[in-house]
């Protein structure tokens, strides 16, 4: 049978020196006839324009390919291929394009760039990217320092004695352990960087804003993980104060007290100072007249060999020490016999033992003021305040747990050297 040429869009079949019955043309069948609409007809005249000059851009590829300079060297092979055995390549993989389940083999046939510029480039990119390397490698090491994680403190134990009190990396992370069940911190802020915090805050008396900067975080989110890290270590903390047994005291008794005194117990009152209340009771029940300033006084207990045995909750300034040592609940721990020191009752004359114990005492007491500053400011009234009747203050649990800490640190000598 014959086919007029007038079906075809170019008039012709798809035949040309190049491509021989190309399934893509689209004359390769006829698409002229009567009961095709004209918008078909002219989609297929489009069609034939947009092939013919797809095929023209291959042709100057393959002609301008061997030219180049720089890029994938072309076998010669290739090149000289005849146009007979390109058609048959073609129409080959034409008909792979619908076989989806053959792999898909790709000749290896790129070498080495041979332009010396080019090799030159790729060298300095190659040394440029080794010193980036290294550079963001020393970055992440200076930012691991300055983020205060574990990293940061491991092996500088002069960082953790300025920043937390504690004596040592190790005694930090005991430390840590013994919280890191009960501490929740947050999505921006890990639970050792919640103790990190609470540690500084109490150890520099640094301020809430530094912390804000520090962690990026607002001010109610800094306000709240202190709080409630101030809960944790207040409740697990405690235990650390404890009463010994007078025979664990008479066991390990320094000289001085062993020589002069068999005592149990040395307490001491000290006052922390505190906004004046606007209230003209508050104002009166705070205000010490050896401070000449609103306080809140605890009364402190300690062993002889300068363990904190006992704290009391906060009093009123005006409250005298012997009221709060009859009703702070110190009396309780007493047994029969034993002998109890107060800081205030020395009377030094020249009694070497009696002035080498009140030196040991005024060491022990002012430990705890001295390594967490906090407690030399000026608390806020709002520290002082109690959530429940009954409850611990703030200001209460912050005591706590500095005298804590110190039972953690302590390393008061058993034998003081009489001058």
């Amino acid at each position: 049978s014959r086919l007029c040429s007038q079906h075809f869009v170019s008039g012709k079949p798809n035949f040309n020196v190049y491509l021989l019955d190309n399934p893509l043309s689209p004359d390769y069948v006829t698409n002229i006839f009567a009961h095709i609409s004209a918008e078909q007809q002219q989609k297929s005249i489009y069609a034939k324009l947009r092939f013919e000059h797809t095929q023209q851009m291959k042709r100057k590829r393959t002609e301008t390919l061997p030219d180049t300079d720089c890029g994938t060297v072309v076998p010669s092979s290739i090149i000289n291929a005849t146009e007979d055995d390109t058609m048959g390549v073609q129409a080959e993989s034409m008909h792979d394009e619908h076989n989806y389940s053959q792999a898909i083999h790709t000749p290896d046939i790129e070498e080495p760039c041979s332009n010396a510029a080019c090799k030159a480039t790729v060298e300095a990119l190659k040394n440029e990217c080794t010193r980036l390397r290294a550079e963001v490698h020393h970055l992440k090491g200076k930012v691991d320092e300055l983020s205060l994680n574990e990293e940061a403190f491991k092996g500088n134990n002069g960082m953790v004695q300025e920043l937390t009190g504690l004596p040592s990396y190790e005694k930090l992370m005991f430390v840590f352990t013994f919280l890191s069940g009960f501490l929740k911190g947050s999505p921006r802020l890990s639970p050792f960087h919640s103790l990190v915090l609470n540690l500084m805050r109490m150890r520099l008396n640094l301020p809430f804003y530094f912390f804000f900067c520090f962690f990026h975080m607002s001010k109610t989110s800094v306000f709240r993980i202190f709080n409630s890290t101030l809960d944790v270590m207040y409740v697990r903390l405690s235990p650390l104060i404890y009463w010994p047994s007078k025979q664990q005291i008479q066991v390990s008794l320094p000289m001085c007290f062993r020589d002069n005194f068999s005592c149990t117990s040395i307490i001491d009152c000290f006052e922390i100072f505190i906004e004046k209340p606007k209230s003209l009771s508050a104002c009166a029940q705070t205000y010490s007249q050896h401070k000449h300033h609103n306080t809140v006084k605890y009364l402190i207990s300690m062993t002889p060999q300068g363990v904190i045995s006992f704290v009391s909750k906060g009093w009123g300034g005006q409250t005298s020490d012997k009221h709060i040592t009859e009703n702070c609940g110190y009396l309780e721990k007493l047994s029969p016999g034993d002998v109890i020191l107060a800081d205030r009752g020395f009377s030094v004359k020249d009694t070497v033992g009696l002035y080498c114990a009140q030196i040991h005492v005024e060491r022990v007491i002012g430990l705890v003021r001295n390594k967490y500053t906090i407690l030399q400011t000026t608390m806020p009234l709002s520290l002082c305040q109690e959530a429940d009747k009954g409850q611990p203050t703030s200001l209460d649990k912050m005591v706590t747990v500095c005298c804590a800490l110190c039972n953690i640190t302590i390393c008061c000598p058993h034998r003081i050297d009489r001058q």
